[in-house]
Parts: structure tokens; sequence; C-alpha cells
């Protein structure tokens, strides 16, 4: 599934994977940055759902990793920079 539309005067591209049971997978995005150093540029990053868990009778991605270079070798060794597992969740 896919999403385009402009952000602040820039083109912008959304990927999502979902699987057969509606749950999120990955969502990737071509982000500009500069995460070799030098000029900034477009680069391949977002989000890999590693887990998803029911809460209240809604499924939400409960473990999860981004970074940079989502879809290569470089996102485990370099491109990742954030991770986060959600162990509860209170709607109000």
């Amino acid at each position: 599934m896919q999403a385009n539309f402009i952000a602040l005067g820039e083109p912008a591209k959304l990927t999502f994977k979902v699987s057969d049971q509606g749950l999120l997978e990955q969502v990737k995005v071509d982000r500009g940055g500069n995460p070799e150093g030098g000029e900034f540029h477009y680069v391949d990053s977002g989000v890999i759902v590693e887990e998803n868990s029911g809460f209240d009778g809604y499924n939400i991605p409960t473990c999860i990793r981004a970074g940079w270079f989502l879809g290569s070798d470089k996102f485990a060794s370099q491109g990742e920079f954030f991770r986060c597992m959600i162990d509860r969740a209170i709607y109000r």
C-alpha cells in the first residue's frame, strides 16, 4: 500500500507493508538526511514492526525498530537509531 502527497513543498511517498491479517509490518519513506556525512540527500528509511499486540480489542505495533537504509544490509549495522517496546496501551 502506498501514499503519495506533498509535505512542506516536497514530494513524499510512504510505502506500507501489511500482513494478510491486516497487521502493519513495515513503513518505508525516502527521508532527507546525511547519515553517511556530507551532503543532504534522500535515503530509504523507515520502521520495521517486529511484534503486534492487542489491547482492548485493538492490535497495534508493540515492538519496532527505526532507521536509515531500510531494506539493505546497512540497516542493522549502521542505520538503526531507534527501538521501542510498548507493554500497555490505555484508550480514552
